[in-house]
């Protein structure tokens, strides 16, 4: 059953070319959407029809960033019929700024808001002088007057150090994993294949020439198996694959595949040796929990979201970051591992990412967020004040 308030969900992108951030958005707004009055809304370039049908969402509400630059000027602009009767906004990402015009819209009408960003924090990578600024003319101002800032792991947290954020206003929710209910049983092995893989985009921040580093350490170290670099390229990244695939002469090696989607997934995760997800700066990373529920095994490093919430579970997947030579020693143990020993340390993991990244289990967390929110109280109390006159 649904309760009682609407919520004002703002997307920052609903279409498959935007990854895994928008399988977990539409995810979570499918969870959300039924335990609540949810009102999704999305750039009208930013999402893409089929996609959105596919997890049973409305079509959302579209606009322009321009658009809410003209709502907060003007008083009666019809814009402003959208935030009426609303519990919460719900904001994802964080480079949107639009945003910034929302959050004074909301202090004007007295509506709390949510920052979701999803691992947008970090000011680095591409466009970075572009962030920078942002940050510096609107992008702190839109963290701070947040009614709540959800982080995916306290890893990311220390992403959020610069905004200056009381403790209050933080809160820690990981992402939920597709499939965790649906994946009752993992998928059995028949035989592992002769391989490592990366699966995930071709990127800078994935960390994948550090990789091919430890892989040619393993090699050195008596590995004989492949290495497959699997998923979408991004800026041209594969040439610099290559140059490092030549310079390390691992040709016969390492193979860059095109990306694979939908229920194959599940075969190329539960098949390989281990998935190893190197990323950089990582708040969460769905890959190694997927990998898990496909009944794989991942590889991730200290530092990242991931290996926080494996650590108690897994530890045997976690490397020291930047280490290379402790990756090719985890990759070779790994290789050597026996199936039946796999399958014992695996089966508590999968347990775990079954019961506590569902996405029932995680809209409930988000929805307590909201209920706490200060008009919220106040809502709920007159509410209840009805229901005792009454």
């Amino acid at each position: 059953m649904k309760q009682e308030m609407r919520i004002l969900f703002f997307s920052s992108g609903l279409a498959p070319e935007y990854g895994g951030a928008a399988i977990s958005e539409a995810s979570l707004c499918k969870s959300l959407a039924n335990q609540v009055n949810l009102q999704l809304v999305c750039r009208e370039d930013r999402w893409n029809r089929k996609f959105v049908r596919d997890f049973g969402l409305k079509n959302p509400l579209e606009y322009t960033p321009k658009d809410f630059y003209d709502c907060w000027k003007d008083s009666n602009h019809p814009f402003r019929n959208w935030f009426s009767n609303v519990s919460v906004v719900h904001l994802n990402g964080h480079w949107r700024w639009e945003y910034y015009f929302i959050s004074k819209i909301c202090q004007e009408l007295n509506v709390p808001y949510i920052l979701h960003p999803r691992g947008m924090m970090l000011v680095a990578g591409r466009k970075l002088q572009l962030k920078r600024a942002f940050n510096y003319f609107i992008g702190k101002s839109i963290v701070q007057r947040a009614y709540k800032v959800i982080a995916l792991s306290h890893y990311e947290t220390h992403q959020l150090k610069p905004y200056d954020l009381s403790e209050d206003q933080l809160a820690v929710i990981p992402n939920g994993v597709c499939g965790a209910r649906e994946t009752e049983q993992p998928h059995e092995v028949q035989a592992l294949s002769d391989h490592f893989l990366y699966f995930g985009r071709l990127e800078h921040r994935k960390n994948l020439l550090f990789l091919l580093d430890a892989y040619h350490e393993y090699r050195q170290l008596g590995g004989n198996k492949k290495l497959r670099l699997k998923g979408p390229i991004e800026h041209g990244y594969e040439q610099l694959i290559l140059k490092k695939i030549e310079e390390l002469q691992l040709g016969h090696h390492v193979s860059i595949l095109a990306p694979t989607y939908g229920p194959e997934k599940w075969r190329h995760l539960n098949q390989a040796i281990a998935v190893i997800y190197p990323c950089l700066d990582e708040p969460f990373g769905r890959v190694p929990f997927e990998t898990l529920l496909a009944g794989g095994f991942p590889i991730v490093p200290s530092e990242s979201g991931g290996a926080e919430y494996l650590k108690p579970v897994l530890p045997e997947s976690i490397y020291p970051t930047a280490k290379s030579g402790s990756l090719a020693k985890r990759m070779l143990w790994a290789e050597r591992n026996s199936s039946e020993e796999r399958r014992s340390l695996l089966q508590n993991a999968r347990d775990w990412v079954v019961s506590y990244l569902d996405w029932s289990k995680i809209s409930s967390e988000i929805i307590h967020l909201y209920w706490n929110a200060p008009q919220t109280n106040s809502i709920q109390a007159a509410n209840v004040e009805l229901t005792l006159s009454t």
